[in-house]
């Protein structure tokens, strides 16, 4: 089971525009597995947390129906799992783990507006580059 929560705040100035998100999940394990030389099933349920805050900005260049945007964001994510014991087979006991990433995106993506009868049709190209700081 997996619930989130999610808050956006856009905000745009001009051609310039900032996404401030921040995100949590609230997860739920239940875990069955075999252990084929025992001919038994260990089970397990326990819980964690994924809690996410992420910034992207950039500035959208206009050429007549074209638009050029280069973009660039940082997002920071903790992940944190319960520790648990199995039952049913080989009682494992596994401690709680925490996991922290910081990811860092620099791009960009080019557009075009095609307005038709049934509203605007913007495909878009883009590529971003990505780099991992903590792992």
């Amino acid at each position: 089971m997996h619930s989130q929560v999610r808050a956006v705040r856009s905000g745009i100035k001009d051609a310039w525009y900032m996404d401030p998100i921040v995100s949590g999940a609230d997860n739920q394990y239940a875990v069955d597995r075999e252990i084929g030389f025992l001919n038994r099933t260990a089970t397990s349920d326990f819980t964690g947390y994924t809690a996410v805050a992420t910034v992207a900005g950039g500035h959208k260049f206009l050429a007549g129906e074209y638009g050029l945007t280069p973009m660039a964001s940082l997002e920071y994510t903790r992940f944190h799992q319960n520790g648990y014991t199995e039952s049913g087979a080989a009682n494992l006991t596994v401690d709680s783990t925490d996991s922290n990433f910081l990811e860092s995106r620099l791009g960009g993506k080019v557009d075009r507006i095609w307005e038709t009868s049934w509203g605007h049709f913007i495909p878009e190209v883009s590529a971003i580059w990505k780099h991992e700081w903590l792992t």
